[in-house]
């Protein structure tokens, strides 16, 4: 393996033992988290209850047992927005963004993974369980394909249906995307294991301390299966968005960047913002939810050019 690395990174390892260098073993290191009162809990209930008597109010209707919310109304005519959310307080921290895409009047689903919204949910479904639930959704309502819209934690979910589930992408929407370069130290390092010291550290701490996301991520999250690499067998779709935080405190904003541009994937990188604060500047909300209709368009553009052929 060593003799691999070396000749595919064109470094020389010195020969020896460093004491200094540890390894990372994230799914099989002790779950380290930091206890939260029961009242935490009692509060982000009443939140999510109160997030989800809104959304019935604005026309969604709940879907499956505890993992989806989706959207109530239906038309065959119209392509389908699919929105999965990251690692936090769930949907309803996103309320802003999803009101936006609600607006765009195109049949929505939110997909809740409650997991990693610490909501005291250990029971985790695998990759292949979550692409069979997403495609019995869309099927469900007679959409064979839909256009995903993810951030963060929610773009592995993405990559899963790229592997398992191509032909029901049409569009891709990745915000803050956890999947490339995964391969690279710096989202298990920076969200597990550093030691938090700015402001914004002790906020990422704050989320994966906690007991059911520390538990997830020390025993579920199987980087092999979200990473994804751009290669023939896993191309992107042609009308794919990426959005990237030029002060991402996760992931190497920089390296992504570039291996992005380097396969021609269409790429933007929101100046001066963290990880996942698009939610919070009004600009960038517009500017993602304009590409998401643009790519809504482009699709149905694509599809009327094929009928017509």
């Amino acid at each position: 393996i060593i003799e691999s690395i070396e000749i595919h990174s064109k470094v020389k390892f010195r020969k020896g033992y460093n004491p200094d260098c540890e390894c990372i073993k994230l799914t099989l290191d002790p779950v380290q988290a930091v206890p939260r009162p029961f009242v935490f809990y009692v509060i982000i209930i009443l939140l999510r209850s109160g997030f989800n008597i809104l959304l019935k109010l604005y026309g969604f209707e709940h879907f499956g047992a505890k993992e989806s919310i989706m959207n109530g109304y239906w038309s065959n005519q119209k392509k389908p927005i699919v929105f999965i959310h990251g690692v936090g307080g769930g949907l309803f921290s996103h309320f802003d963004f999803i009101r936006k895409l609600w607006k765009l009047d195109r049949p929505l689903f939110l997909v809740e993974l409650p997991y990693v919204s610490m909501q005291m949910v250990e029971d985790v479904p695998t990759m292949e369980e979550t692409v069979r639930e997403i495609e019995e959704m869309l099927i469900s309502r007679n959409y064979p394909k839909a256009i995903f819209v993810a951030q963060s934690l929610g773009t592995a979910v993405c990559a899963w249906m790229l592997k398992e589930a191509r032909k029901r992408i049409s569009g891709l929407v990745l915000i803050d995307p956890i999947i490339f370069l995964l391969h690279y130290a710096n989202v298990a390092y920076n969200f597990k294991y550093r030691i938090p010291q700015a402001a914004n550290e002790h906020l990422y701490f704050f989320a994966s301390s906690e007991l059911y996301i520390s538990y997830y991520f020390s025993r579920h999250f199987h980087w092999f299966q979200c990473i994804l690499f751009i290669s023939p067998r896993y191309i992107l779709p042609h009308n794919t968005y990426v959005y990237l935080s030029e002060k991402d405190n996760l992931i190497p904003t920089k390296e992504v960047y570039k291996y992005l541009t380097k396969n021609n994937v269409n790429v933007r990188m929101m100046h001066k913002l963290d990880h996942g604060s698009f939610l919070f500047n009004s600009y960038w909300v517009d500017q993602i939810v304009g590409d998401i209709l643009k790519c809504y368009n482009s699709t149905r553009s694509y599809i009327h050019e094929t009928m017509t052929r």
